[in-house]
């Protein structure tokens, strides 16, 4: 288990080194496109509000076949 986590760090650390710094979130994309920051923030928020409502309908359809 210890070797694994090893792996991963060294892993996340290469990663981290090799990625341009200057742009590490995904949202920053969208406001060098142009975007409001409470446009990306507000888009953001329905994406997950969407996923976890269609999550939620997945799992109660599952439960009630059950």
């Amino acid at each position: 288990m210890r070797q694994i986590l090893i792996a991963a760090l060294i892993a996340l650390v290469v990663s981290i080194s090799l990625t341009p710094v200057l742009i590490k979130v995904f949202s920053h994309h969208f406001e060098l496109a142009g975007w409001a920051e409470t446009t990306v923030i507000i888009r953001f928020w329905l994406l997950g509000g969407i996923s976890a409502a269609i999550g939620l309908m997945l799992f109660y359809a599952e439960y009630l076949a059950a």
